[in-house]
């Protein structure tokens, strides 16, 4: 018998045939046996190194394709920040898995004012990595064509992703405007986590913005709206996907909302590059490394004159 070293089940076996005029010779057979036993476990090995090289070839196959497609969509992240005046800003996404479902992007619209975009698909791996490709793509088409405003962005985002696909998922967004020497934020968020704006002077509390409608994708009847918020010299906002804020620690803590407040008000005074280094290492040795979600965040920030 030929036995699967794996799961111990029956897969093949030996047939010999031992005899002289018609009778069995249990003497040759006595011999014979133990050879045919090694020769059977030989035959099983065999084919269980065949079986790990196939699997093997698979995966390695699999981890490839997977390489590749996390490389494409690092290519629709930006390889650099918009020069916008009167306004510093920093990004990073960290991906937990070789493809995201996060994203961020920056879109520069034809009379000056500069688009962000944070956004978050509900869910992980390649299908997540796809429908985030299609919704940045869709967003960025709707915001240069004739939808540049936050709330008319989403509504129209929400509308074509409904229409072109079937699946069950859907996205977080916060897509906000600035202009150059602006004053303020215009902004829509469609269900993602609410962005924290930190006032330079500390007489002044810290807040975080309130969502403007649910997430894109989701139901067909939704509705968007917008809202501003009034920004002062040295004043900064932090948006993020909730990786950051639901990473956990070793003791099963999360970091959550209020020590991502504490953290960032500790930060005052600090250029957007900065907060958003000492955010991302305040994490870090928070979560003592470890990530189970993609975690994008950036900081936009007014410049001190």
């Amino acid at each position: 018998m030929i036995v699967d070293e794996d799961t111990r089940e029956l897969i093949g076996g030996i047939y010999l045939s031992i005899s002289t005029r018609g009778y069995i010779d249990r003497r040759l057979f006595q011999i014979y046996l133990p050879i045919l036993q090694t020769l059977s476990d030989q035959v099983a090995l065999a084919l269980r190194r065949a079986k790990i090289y196939q699997q093997t070839s698979a995966h390695q196959r699999l981890e490839q394709e997977l390489r590749l497609a996390g490389e494409i969509q690092g290519s629709f992240l930006p390889d650099h920040f918009p020069q916008v005046a009167g306004w510093g800003l920093s990004a990073m996404l960290i991906s937990a898995r070789d493809t995201s479902g996060d994203f961020f992007d920056f879109i520069a619209l034809p009379d000056g004012r500069v688009g962000i975009v944070v956004a978050d698909v509900a869910d992980k791996g390649v299908g997540a990595a796809l429908y985030m490709a299609l919704s940045r793509a869709y967003l960025r088409s709707h915001v240069l064509g004739d939808h540049p405003e936050p709330a008319s962005a989403l509504q129209s985002l929400n509308q074509r992703i409904l229409e072109d696909t079937s699946s069950d998922l859907f996205v977080t967004v916060v897509y906000a405007l600035v202009e150059p020497n602006g004053t303020g934020l215009l902004y829509g968020n469609g269900g993602h986590p609410p962005p924290l704006v930190v006032r330079a002077n500390p007489q002044q509390p810290s807040q975080f913005l309130t969502r403007t409608g649910m997430a894109v994708g989701a139901v067909e009847e939704a509705k968007y709206e917008q809202a501003s918020v009034m920004m002062d010299p040295g004043d900064f906002v932090v948006i993020y996907s909730d990786g950051l804020t639901d990473a956990s620690n070793s003791e099963g803590e999360v970091f959550g909302m209020e020590r991502l407040q504490q953290k960032a008000e500790a930060l005052r005074g600090l250029p957007p590059y900065e907060v958003r280094m000492q955010l991302t290492e305040a994490l870090r040795e928070f979560s003592g490394g470890t990530q189970e979600d993609d975690v994008t965040l950036v900081v936009l920030g007014r410049e001190i004159a």
